[in-house]
């Protein structure tokens, strides 16, 4: 009896637990977590379709959140840890575009309502656009997709009464333009096509500043997104020689991915997430595929202070406006 007892002893010291399905599970979620995580903090995505996929960084931390209380709810503690520590890495890159609040006003100083929107080819709802020029005293506004037809369509609807100074570049697949209410005078398209012009902005006692409107190639397929990224790192960075600037318009960018991340560590700022409204999406503004995203942005360059901002619906178009409240100082 004591023979067999030690044998069943020496069977259970032999046996090997196999890993359950539930380990290797909750390890594939976490890797998949920390893969992430290491890409978009690294900023290693490039070409097609990972540029794509990165903007889709805010929507992934709540689903790893969700993956994070899977593992816990499964017991599995070092997985859970792994996984812990990616999420807080996605979290501390996403989560302070909730938070912030406008600069404190200067004293003095020109204040700038900045208005921006694609037009999707000239479409957008002329009337409501018009509505929110009047409505927020609108005194610069850039615009994207603006053809030929389009800057027409503009004009006999009173546009330049409004705002009677234009500068305008258009291509044959498409243009951009920057109204003011302030004298204004075109830039050479220095590396840029001329699709997205700049503008001088000259308000009366305070500094000159450069307004540009922005609309990189969207990178819709593997050549579109080469082009994307050579057009976004041709865009004028902060520390180049002349006046503050902003830059304003359709990036086809989010702050997730790395050739926006680079344009702001030159000095620039974004008004949304200074402001603490950074994950208000922009595009589509009226469909539920694909996710939306926040590709729309308003770059601000010191000395010009940031008081406010605002994402606007805007009807026949894809892409909602943004508006910004700035301040020039005193020349």
């Amino acid at each position: 009896m004591f023979e067999d007892s030690l044998c069943c002893l020496i069977d259970e010291g032999n046996k090997v637990n196999p890993i359950g399905w539930r380990t290797w599970l909750c390890w594939g979620m976490a890797i998949v977590v920390v893969l992430w995580a290491i890409w978009r903090t690294l900023g290693l995505e490039s070409g097609y379709p990972f540029v794509q996929v990165m903007a889709y960084t805010p929507q992934f931390l709540l689903l790893s959140g969700i993956v994070l209380l899977a593992i816990l709810g499964l017991r599995q503690w070092l997985p859970a840890a792994v996984t812990f520590v990616a999420v807080a890495a996605l979290g501390f890159a996403v989560l302070p575009r909730a938070f912030g609040g406008p600069d404190e006003r200067p004293e003095g100083g020109q204040t700038i309502r900045l208005l921006s929107v694609n037009t999707l080819r000239g479409n957008v709802d002329v009337t409501r656009l018009l509505e929110i020029i009047e409505s927020r005293h609108i005194n610069v506004l850039s615009l994207q997709e603006l053809p030929v037809n389009g800057v027409k369509r503009l004009k006999r609807r009173g546009l330049q009464d409004i705002l009677p100074y234009r500068v305008l570049g258009i291509e044959d697949k498409g243009g951009g333009g920057v109204y003011s209410r302030f004298p204004a005078g075109g830039m050479a398209p220095t590396r840029t096509k001329l699709r997205q012009p700049r503008a001088m902005i000259k308000p009366r006692a305070s500094v000159p500043f450069e307004v540009m409107s922005v609309h990189p190639r969207a990178p819709q397929g593997r050549r579109d997104t080469d082009l994307w990224e050579k057009e976004m790192g041709k865009l004028p960075v902060a520390d180049e020689p002349g006046p503050p600037r902003v830059l304003a318009g359709d990036f086809n960018a989010t702050l997730d991915h790395a050739r926006l991340r680079d344009l702001l560590d030159t000095g620039y700022r974004d008004a949304g997430s200074t402001t603490g409204a950074g994950l208000y999406s922009t595009w589509p503004s009226f469909k539920e595929w694909p996710p939306p995203v926040t590709i729309d942005h308003a770059l601000v360059e010191d000395p010009i202070a940031i008081l406010d901002y605002k994402v606007l619906q805007v009807n026949n178009t894809d892409h909602k406006a943004v508006y910004t409240e700035l301040v020039v100082p005193d020349a």
